[in-house]
């Protein structure tokens, strides 16, 4: 058997469903395996051993019985938050979730290779980055070129059978498919697209390993995030720009419009299956782009942070002893929000507002029968009196305080969340060389 009977042997298997469906298994089943694997090995976290022991001991040299008076109390409450808040960070390199989208992306990625009937042909496609990648790894001096080129070929690997999948379902016949999927083809084809699709996949890949190592590691993943979530959005948009006029005045430019009209085919159905193919395309690298940057955004997460000699390993104090560096990114990078603000004691349109603020135009009124004449002018004045009320309640004199009152956290209270208070400080005319002591 020749090799070229041999390609053509193994594209038949790979294209026959019941390979299809047996590779199918074979995934699934790997999948699971290694999810369920990881989340057994990593049910109890390295550091929360010492973590637990520490806060066995200091609350063991308080007495069940024993009385405590309010400072006591205040100190060991607050004691017990940042041990839960030092317990989820140490969590956090265990994350179950982190570590399931990326199985869950790389799983979706090799089911649909398989069955758009490439499943071999990427097999052994990977079988030979590897061969050219892992070699230029394991050298100090070629190691952030093997990066780039593996990164090159994940990326291009993921768009490409996003691509065949996409066409795959447009396939069914209908004018509105079918120009949505030549649009599809022409995107691979044109250079004023292929230059944007080859820029931004070189671009993802080289980012990571531009950045400067003596630099704090929250710093790296920031600017990270910052620059490839912007390089992403400027090159997509500018991409859909100038391909969605060039897939229009091409076709007229070589007289291709007119076939497509005699089938006959509606200027609506036109435009609508050539926007579709767009709207596809641009689908396909945001898929790609948003998986390319979670799993470097992950890949950054594990290099070792400022002080640490590995990830989540302090080189002074060894494994769970925590380093600033690694505690900001965990808890004020790699975190999502959810804000609550004070509740001010009154609201613009509860009726002690409202009356005062009559009271106060109808004496102004009996002043200047001009004053807020309109509705405009009206509302315009209340929205004043109401800023103004809310600076006078946030105002608190030298030497006074103030209580502030912020509702719906109890759900973080429960689940021992970490809470952050943020605040500005308005004293003075603010000049930078005067200083004021504030106490909370």
């Amino acid at each position: 058997m020749t090799l070229r009977e041999r390609f053509a042997a193994a594209n038949r298997l790979q294209r026959s469903r019941f390979f299809k469906i047996v590779v199918t298994i074979v995934i699934a089943l790997a999948a699971v395996t290694s999810f369920s694997t990881y989340v057994i090995k990593q049910t109890v976290p390295a550091g929360l051993e010492a973590v637990d022991a520490i806060t066995e001991q200091d609350v063991a040299a308080v007495e069940p019985d024993e009385e405590l008076n309010e400072q006591e109390v205040i100190a060991r409450s607050a004691f017990q938050a940042g041990q839960n808040a030092y317990e989820q960070v140490l969590r956090a390199q265990s994350d179950w979730q982190s570590v399931g989208f990326g199985i869950l992306v790389i799983s979706v990625l090799a089911l649909t290779v398989v069955w758009i009937g490439l499943g071999l042909t990427y097999l052994g496609l990977l079988v030979l980055a590897g061969l050219i990648g892992l070699p230029l790894l394991r050298f100090e001096p070629t190691a952030t070129y093997g990066q780039i080129f593996l990164g090159m070929v994940a990326l291009t690997a993921s768009f490409v059978a996003l691509l065949q999948l996409l066409r795959m379902l447009l396939s069914h016949a209908g004018p509105v498919s079918s120009i949505a999927r030549v649009v599809l083809d022409e995107a691979i084809r044109m250079k004023v697209s292929l230059v944007f699709i080859v820029m931004l996949i070189i671009g993802l890949s080289v980012l990571p390993n531009t950045l400067d190592a003596d630099q704090p590691l929250r710093y790296r993943v920031q600017s990270f995030m910052s620059f490839s979530v912007g390089l992403s959005f400027w090159t997509i948009a500018v991409l859909t720009l100038l391909f969605s006029a060039a897939t229009v005045t091409f076709e007229q430019r070589d007289k291709i419009i007119w076939q497509t009209m005699t089938k006959p085919v509606s200027a609506w159905k036109y435009i609508l299956g050539k926007w579709l193919g767009v709207c596809a395309l641009n689908a396909i690298l945001l898929a790609v782009c948003a998986s390319g940057i979670f799993l470097f955004v992950e890949y950054l997460r594990g290099q070792p942070a400022l002080g640490e000699r590995s990830a989540f390993v302090s080189a002074a104090g060894g494994e769970g002893d925590l380093t600033e560096d690694r505690w900001l990114l965990e808890t004020q990078v790699l975190t999502s929000r959810v804000s609550v603000f004070n509740e001010p004691p009154f609201a613009k349109n509860t009726p002690q507002f409202q009356e005062g603020a009559e009271q106060f135009i109808k004496s102004r009124q009996e002043l200047d029968d001009r004053f807020a004449a309109t509705p405009g002018e009206r509302a315009k004045i209340i929205d004043d009196l109401y800023k103004s009320s809310i600076i006078q309640y946030r105002s608190i004199e030298p030497g006074n305080s103030e209580r502030f009152v912020f509702r719906g956290l109890g759900a973080a209270r429960d689940r021992g969340a970490l809470l952050s208070f943020r605040h500005r400080i308005d004293a003075g005319t603010n000049r930078p060389d005067e200083f004021y002591t504030v106490t909370f």
